[in-house]
């Protein structure tokens, strides 16, 4: 009998809660029509799970590097040939070949830094300096996250091997390893010897000390590196042709293809992290996915790629708050099924969501507190229950 007492008491009580919900809702009623902007009838049409779906390869340009990358194989070039399988699995994402190369590669440079690091200690020891420094080098060529070569070069070698570098306005990592070094990969370099992370902004007037690092040839005793001659050869292949990737990258963007356009320019910044054709490119290809996941009703997922494009391009720190407008009333929807479900615990937790993404909403923060003391009289009547 106490129990039908305490199951009819809470009942009302939720029947009362449920009625002040509803009319909260029919009082004030969010359109989602209020959020949405004119999106692209093409776009709105194209399911975003095409776009997560891996592409058809892009046979003709994926060969184009398969080719360089066998003709770095036939010269023992390691480094370059990993990175034209890189390349190749960028527009052949299901190439096994490509997949196997990149691991077999990998493990042989492994190998050979691992050798070059150990000949290195040998010199060291020996008093060899010289001999012992180019050997570390070559370990970082190929391997640029080795601690214990980057920690020798910095902390166990002396000599006067370093450059001043007086910072100018705009300068990158990139671009001063691109200045001394003709290669912007080598940025981790000169990022170690000063106690830099990779992503810090230069501050102009800085001074940073730039490693010398004399040209070095994988498989060459150190004793016999040369500096090249300013008339040898060219290389046996141009490494990577970067107008060809912005131009692809355009054609993918053009045709839609927004996931195999950002892989692109993503390639294209790991040469130049300022190259304004590619960063466009990363901008729009994101835009576009964030239309075609909020025109899905996916707006987490468009809130993903919004937050990835510059805040001032075009009209997407609006489309990103409004966006977050949508998912956060979704929220609030879901909290009135569960409460109406009597799962009243978890449509707080949606509620509570909704204020994350709007700590504007108009209702959320007072079903909370009127969820919360309806709790606490269920609890109160549970305890009264057990005695």
């Amino acid at each position: 009998m106490k129990k039908d007492s305490i199951q009819r008491i809470f009942q009302i009580l939720l029947f009362l809660f449920t009625i002040v919900i509803l009319n909260s809702c029919a009082s004030s009623p969010l359109s989602t029509q209020e959020f949405v902007s004119p999106v692209d009838e093409s776009l709105a049409k194209t399911p975003l799970q095409r776009q997560e779906v891996v592409p058809p390869a892009d046979k003709s340009l994926a060969d184009v590097y398969r080719n360089k990358a066998l003709d770095y194989e036939k010269a023992e070039e390691i480094l370059k040939a990993i990175e034209m399988w890189k390349i190749v699995s960028v527009f052949s994402p299901a190439d096994r070949e490509a997949v196997k190369k990149i691991d077999d590669l990998q493990k042989l440079a492994d190998n050979a830094a691992e050798n070059h690091f150990k000949r290195g200690v040998t010199y060291f020891q020996e008093g060899a300096g010289a001999s012992a420094r180019k050997e570390f080098l070559l370990t970082l060529l190929f391997n640029p996250d080795h601690a214990a070569a980057l920690d020798y070069l910095k902390n166990k070698l002396t000599g006067e091997d370093y450059i001043q570098h007086g910072v100018m306005k705009g300068e990158t990592l990139q671009g001063i390893s691109q200045k001394y070094y003709n290669d912007p990969k080598k940025d981790f370099f000169i990022a170690y010897f000063n106690d830099l992370d990779m992503k810090t902004k230069l501050v102009p007037g800085t001074s940073l000390k730039i490693p010398v690092l004399e040209t070095l040839t994988p498989g060459q005793a150190p004793e016999d590196q040369e500096l090249p001659d300013e008339e040898s050869e060219e290389p046996l292949v141009k490494t990577v042709d970067i107008e060809e990737l912005r131009n692809k990258g355009a054609e993918l963007l053009n045709v839609k293809k927004y996931l195999d356009a950002i892989a692109v320019a993503e390639s294209v910044l790991k040469y130049n992290s300022n190259d304004r054709v590619a960063l466009n490119l990363l901008n729009e290809s994101n835009y576009q996915l964030g239309k075609i996941a909020r025109a899905e009703t996916n707006y987490d997922v468009a809130i993903k790629y919004f937050s990835k494009v510059y805040p001032g391009y075009r009209d997407v720190k609006d489309l990103k708050i409004t966006t977050q407008n949508l998912l956060a009333e979704s929220h609030y929807k879901k909290g009135v099924k569960f409460y109406l479900n009597e799962q009243i615990e978890q449509a707080i937790s949606e509620w509570e969501e909704t204020l994350t993404l709007n700590p504007k909403h108009p209702r959320a923060q007072k079903n909370i507190e009127k969820a919360q003391n309806l709790l606490k009289k269920i609890q109160k009547l549970n305890r009264v229950l057990r005695h």
